[in-house]
């Protein structure tokens, strides 16, 4: 499949620190087989955008979805791109993808 990225941004975020903002780069891209639109997170700090994804996809979800109506729990499919700290956790995936039941995050190890 190929990928057509339509948005790349980059987003601060709040962290448990005051003093230091989180970065992420997003990436958007079409609508895949499943219907759902693939969204790329990668940090650009030593942030964890795993330990900090509710703060990072609220952002997501107000700064571009909300706008257009769509949910990002339900109609997007959400990976976080593997960094050293996380590949101790989920292997030699290359991504993380994020997903929610309810109000519950999952994360399993994955190769997109």
């Amino acid at each position: 499949m190929d990928k057509e990225l339509l948005v790349e941004r980059d987003i601060l975020y709040s962290t448990d620190n005051s003093f230091e903002l989180g970065c992420v780069n997003v990436k958007i891209f079409g609508p895949n087989n499943n219907n759902k639109i693939p969204l790329v997170i990668e940090e650009k700090t030593t942030n964890s955008p795993l330990k900090h994804i509710a703060t990072i996809t609220k952002i997501i979800q107000s700064d571009i979805f909300g706008r257009i109506s769509i949910d990002i729990k339900k109609d997007c499919d959400v990976y976080i791109r593997v960094n050293e700290e996380m590949s101790k956790e989920f292997g030699n995936h290359s991504y993380v993808r994020v997903s929610w039941i309810d109000e519950n995050i999952s994360a399993e190890g994955v190769d997109w």
